[in-house]
């Protein structure tokens, strides 16, 4: 659900970098890019159609 999804994207983003934040980017209902802060790269993603 997309409360889990801001809870996960914000704990990665901990001491990381924020490539490009949670929001609609009319491919997903909610997207965010990140990279944590071992530098590994998160997709986070709730594909169009799946929120209220």
């Amino acid at each position: 659900n997309e409360e889990a999804l801001e809870r996960a994207f914000h704990r990665l983003a901990e001491g990381g970098k924020v490539l490009m934040p949670l929001d609609d980017y009319g491919f997903s209902a909610r997207f965010g890019w990140l990279n944590d802060r071992f530098g590994l790269s998160w997709q986070l993603n709730v594909p169009a159609g799946d929120l209220p």
